[in-house]
């Protein structure tokens, strides 16, 4: 595998010294529609420039907050891409997305672990900026939540995987900040007829370091509103690095356990002081005078909880777990690596 990897690098490096026409040329006769154009794709690899022939495969795979995905098939390995056209603007807009953009330079083509993509790094195709992973086949999470219908062993085994792939995260002291249901992908094994799940979009990936230098300039949090636990809110900052370490990695932790209350649970509350619930579903609107962070912190306040309507099937191990990571308090969340081992004893 290392020596394929070498043979494709070395043959990019060879192709980075060459125009696009000439390496376009060089790969037309191995495309059978003469309609579709070859593109070249230009970055760097630990500093080396390197150039690959792609071709465009689909137009539209998802799109984000930073750019639209396409997929691309790269013709010197014959691998699936999902190549992001960024936003430039938004994605290099401020010193924290620097520091993300940073982040996931130093990590293209480091393995992060079987449930989190493989970043290819930033290039540019035609001029414009985009950042490229491994294309991932499958439904996002909350798709298939929605058409597959899932039995509970299956969605417990996913569960393990989504927790594996934050804990190796975790393990290097990377927060990924943006877990939800559309940022993960179910592949199906046609093997064991089971089913993987992957983490992708790896736009909001920062360090411990900069999230510290973040928490300190008190700046928003990005991401998903109802994914984001009140202490990002509220730029906690606790003096021990031990201490900071966990309040930050618990971040992950709570969003890992909204996204759990999606696969197990109908609807998600959250408690009020006059005994109503906001609905989750309300987290992008401001209304009655009343914003969703103001009541989040005003839950975590008054030491009340999260509420969540589970299915009735849902294993009571399961739903203590949920409980456990969505604990208001970050000094009393279960961790991602405490959720993991009660999930693995489910298996």
């Amino acid at each position: 595998m290392k020596d394929n990897c070498e043979r494709i690098f070395k043959e990019a490096a060879r192709y980075a010294r060459m125009p696009d026409e000439a390496i376009a040329d060089h790969f037309k006769t191995s495309i059978k529609d003469e309609n579709k154009k070859i593109k070249i794709l230009r970055g760097e690899i630990e500093g080396m420039p390197v150039a690959f022939p792609v071709l465009e495969k689909d137009s539209y795979v998802g799109e984000g907050s930073f750019g639209v995905v396409s997929m691309y098939r790269e013709l010197i390995s014959h691998k699936l891409l999902s190549i992001k056209l960024l936003n430039d603007g938004l994605d290099n807009s401020s010193e924290e997305m620097r520091s993300c953009r940073k982040t996931r330079t130093s990590l293209a083509h480091c393995f992060l672990g079987d449930s989190i993509v493989m970043n290819r790094g930033i290039g540019q195709l035609e001029g414009n900026v985009v950042e490229c992973l491994d294309y991932v086949p499958g439904k996002n999470l909350h798709e298939f939540l929605e058409y597959d219908a899932p039995s509970v062993q299956e969605e417990v085994f996913l569960a393990y995987d989504i927790a594996k792939g934050l804990e190796d995260l975790h393990n290097r002291n990377l927060i990924y900040r943006d877990l939800k249901p559309k940022n993960i992908i179910v592949s199906k094994i046609k093997k064991n007829k089971s089913y993987k799940a992957t983490i992708i979009d790896l736009g909001l990936i920062i360090n411990l370091k900069n999230y510290k230098e973040k928490i300190e300039a008190k700046t928003s949090p990005y991401g998903s509103m109802g994914s984001t636990p009140p202490e990002a809110f509220l730029f906690d900052n606790p003096t021990s690095e031990k201490e900071f370490k966990k309040m930050a990695l618990a971040y992950d932790a709570y969003s890992f356990g909204i996204t759990l209350a999606k696969m197990f649970g109908y609807k998600i509350w959250m408690p009020q002081s006059d005994g109503t619930c906001l609905s989750f579903d309300n987290t992008r609107y401001t209304f009655e005078g009343r914003s969703f962070e103001k009541d989040l912190i005003a839950a975590l306040k008054r030491n009340e909880k999260i509420l969540i309507d589970f299915k009735d099937n849902t294993p009571k191990e399961i739903i203590g777990i949920i409980e456990g990571l969505t604990h208001l308090d970050w000094h009393e969340r279960l961790t991602v690596n405490e959720a993991k081992a009660a999930i693995g004893r489910l298996l």
